[in-house]
């Protein structure tokens, strides 16, 4: 969908998620139109809004692939709708790569042809919590229990990310969400420490009780804790986590999990405590007396797989 016309500045690829529904403010093809969006890793898309051609009727379908060769029927699709602003759907699907096919409609303008195939803007929405939606030193929406946790860029330019910082001798720095309970759950997060100098724990909760709790050292090596003996088991050494950004994933049931550092698998263990189904997790750091540990948080997933 590259059609330009020299009056039509904003019409452009780009122009599908500039965030403009303004009609000159799309992406255009001559005749039936493909617009695919390739990300950088993998999501579970839960809506997607769709703006088509603004004031005619107009058709669409939306495919999700997680290898952009096997497409797979329709996640969604939007027959003879006249569009005048961005219309959102449901949608439960995922993948990296998005593709949005436009039938053709006629009496096009002049200028373009007598068919054409136009997507004046997609918005696609994901479970996972990037934060880039979220103001700046404030907190996070959704969370609960929080303490010296806000949504910040954290460095010029980057994107924003959840930063907990401690430094009370009388609070933890702590972030936790509730959703809905489940026998199978799966949290996926990407950390990053700044300034740990004792560690960070992550924890899958049901309830009040910690189902799953674990830490990250200041060192890099990966730990858990036992509710019945009281402590706490290395899974993976020092240098597990590094100084940058770690992709931490925990695939858990309600008596076991596997434990991933990147794409690599570091440990599978026991759970924490007994549980019949989890609904939560939380990110905190080591304690109420320890102070001056700093890290991270973002693209943080939590769901039913």
């Amino acid at each position: 969908m590259t059609w330009a016309g020299a009056n039509r500045p904003r019409v452009r690829p780009d122009g599908a998620f500039d965030g403009s529904t303004a009609y000159w403010s799309s992406a255009v093809s001559q005749g039936p139109g493909e617009y695919v969006v390739h990300l950088d890793r993998e999501q579970t898309f839960n809506r997607i809004g769709l703006s088509l051609r603004p004031g005619h009727p107009a058709s669409a379908r939306v495919y999700v692939s997680k290898d952009g060769a096997d497409w797979g029927p329709a996640v969604a699709t939007v027959g003879g709708r006249t569009d005048y602003a961005l219309r959102y759907q449901p949608v439960n699907a995922a993948g990296r790569h998005v593709k949005v096919v436009v039938d053709a409609t006629q009496g096009c303008d002049a200028e373009i042809g007598q068919s054409c195939a136009m997507l004046n803007e997609v918005e696609l929405y994901s479970t996972t919590d990037t934060f880039d939606n979220d103001p700046i030193w404030l907190r996070p929406r959704g969370y609960q229990s929080l303490s010296a946790a806000w949504v910040s860029p954290y460095e010029v330019g980057a994107d924003r990310a959840l930063p907990l910082s401690d430094k009370s001798t009388t609070l933890m720095a702590k972030a936790a969400r509730t959703t809905t309970a489940s026998a199978r759950k799966t949290l996926e997060f990407r950390y990053r420490p700044v300034s740990v100098t004792n560690s960070f724990l992550f924890t899958v909760t049901s309830g009040t009780t910690s189902a799953y709790h674990l830490s990250i050292s200041r060192a890099g090596a990966v730990s858990r804790y036992d509710a019945a003996t009281k402590k706490w088991t290395t899974l993976a050494p020092a240098g597990t986590v590094g100084e940058g950004w770690t992709r931490i994933r925990l695939e858990a049931t309600t008596s076991a999990a596997t434990l991933y550092a990147g794409d690599r698998q570091i440990a599978t263990l026991p759970r924490t405590a007994a549980v019949t189904s989890m609904d939560g997790y939380a990110f905190s750091s080591a304690g109420t007396a320890p102070t001056g540990d700093e890290a991270l948080f973002d693209d943080v997933r939590f769901e039913d797989r």
